[in-house]
């Protein structure tokens, strides 16, 4: 009974480690094509260059930058469209309002008049 005890905990850590290995390449791809349309859009990030950083190490820094911005990082969703968070801060308020998922074919516009219709914008609520 020891010894089938012994194999199905062998068995269970080997399924948990490929599990573990399969999510890893699934991050890896997805971070590639991240990376990729980053470089497609010709964005500039700004992040300091660091001495004897390579490619990759730079490509590791912009993506865990990308990631701590937000408790929603900059991601692709399934049209292949980059999504952002974007924050606006209304500093004579001491506030600020977060928008989770801003894609990039939308307009900024759109969010704020959803934030702020015309009605509330003439009574000078939220602004």
């Amino acid at each position: 009974q020891m010894k089938v005890k012994a194999l199905q905990k062998i068995k269970e850590e080997e399924r948990n480690e490929r599990k573990r290995a399969a999510q890893e390449m699934k991050e890896r791809r997805k971070n590639a094509k991240l990376l990729e349309a980053l470089r497609q859009r010709n964005l500039n990030l700004y992040l300091p260059d660091e001495e004897d950083e390579t490619a990759e190490e730079r490509d590791t820094r912009l993506l865990e930058s990308l990631k701590c911005s937000s408790h929603n990082p900059v991601s692709l969703n399934e049209e292949s469209q980059l999504v952002w968070p974007v924050r606006l801060l209304y500093p004579e308020h001491a506030t600020s309002d977060l928008i989770q998922q801003c894609s990039e074919v939308h307009c900024l516009s759109d969010h704020l008049s959803y934030m702020f219709p015309p009605k509330r914008r003439k009574s000078g609520v939220g602004l």
